[in-house]
């Protein structure tokens, strides 16, 4: 995931979730900076480890001098010290969107405004929980913007 995709996910640029938490966290806006999140949350801009594959951990084989014979080992992945997720270095020099670009007013008091193809009308709910059904007909419109 790119660290604009999470950004916008996190503080729900856009209507609908396209990241790995399904809705979850969509709009939580818990940090403004999605790179200072744990690096197994939804909305972390990270990816697998490429040395270890996501496990952490990396096998191999080790001599042991008591036995006389090598032995499989299993020990912490260095790369990703052990969580099996990682930062790209573009995404650790990459710069935010613009402060104007993210919105300051809290996903749980928004206004959504939604437009009715049917009944060519709109109208605006809040944007926590996601209503998209049109009050005259019922059937699902299409987001516009949100509210000023």
């Amino acid at each position: 995931m790119s660290l604009r995709a999470a950004s916008d996910c996190e503080n729900a640029i856009h209507p609908q979730c396209k990241c790995r938490c399904n809705g979850t966290f969509h709009g939580a806006a818990r940090v403004r900076d999605p790179r200072t999140l744990p690096l197994n949350d939804p909305h972390s801009p990270s990816r697998e480890c490429p040395k270890c594959h996501g496990k952490g951990t990396l096998s191999g084989w080790a001599y042991d001098s008591a036995q006389g014979f090598d032995v499989a080992t299993e020990h912490e992945c260095w790369k990703c010290k052990g969580i099996g997720r990682v930062l790209d270095r573009t995404v650790q020099q990459a710069e935010l969107p613009p402060e104007g670009m993210l919105s300051s007013v809290p996903a749980s008091e928004r206004t959504d405004v939604w437009w009715c193809a049917k009944c060519d009308r709109d109208w605006t709910v809040a944007s926590l929980p996601h209503n998209p059904k049109c009050p005259t007909c019922g059937t699902a419109g299409w987001w516009r913007r949100f509210a000023a």
